[in-house]
């Protein structure tokens, strides 16, 4: 099997295997399709993943569709339990540190090589202790790109949570996201 390369420009979500998503291949707008969490395996180097939402074929063929209309299905390695914006309760605090953590951080550990990262966002048409408002990852997203025009993407903490709210961050993310 044959991956697709990787969108130069990405929309992504998460596809977790604990809060029974949609089948990958009834995921609409993402480009990108990230498998979420592998862990380190039983030798030096190797990973493993396993869900347990479809049989082995039906999952298996899902990805070929996805794969088949052009778009990236991804294996995400770790991060599973990994929290940040503690302490953190406003949209504005979030959006701080948002954008302080990649200018800062993640953006000078790559050299400087803005295209070399990506920028995902918990979502939730309320802001909580985890997650941003649409209006504060538009305005981190804004803020970032018109001094990192390379910026490789956006991607979403899980795809359940956008469907369960009509996709409302992919449906706008691909409208500021070319």
């Amino acid at each position: 099997m044959v991956a697709n390369p990787i969108p130069k420009s990405m929309l992504a979500t998460y596809w977790p295997t604990w809060s029974g998503p949609v089948p990958i291949s009834s995921i609409p707008y993402y480009n990108t399709v990230m498998l979420a969490f592998a862990t380190p395996g039983d030798t030096a180097g190797s990973v493993a993943f396993g869900q347990n939402r479809e049989s082995r074929s039906t999952f298996m063929s899902d990805i070929q569709s996805v794969r088949s209309c052009g778009r990236a299905v991804l294996l995400a390695v770790g991060g599973a339990g990994s929290y940040g914006l503690t302490g953190l309760t406003t949209d504005e605090q979030k959006i701080g540190n948002a954008v302080s953590q990649m200018e800062d951080n993640w953006i000078p550990s790559m050299g400087g090589d803005a295209s070399k990262t990506g920028l995902g966002f918990g979502f939730s048409p309320r802001s909580t202790g985890e997650t941003m408002t649409l209006s504060g990852m538009l305005t981190v997203w804004r803020a970032l790109v018109q001094n990192y025009p390379s910026l490789r993407g956006v991607f979403s903490w899980e795809v359940s949570c956008d469907r369960d709210n009509n996709y409302q961050f992919a449906a706008n993310m691909a409208n500021v996201h070319a």
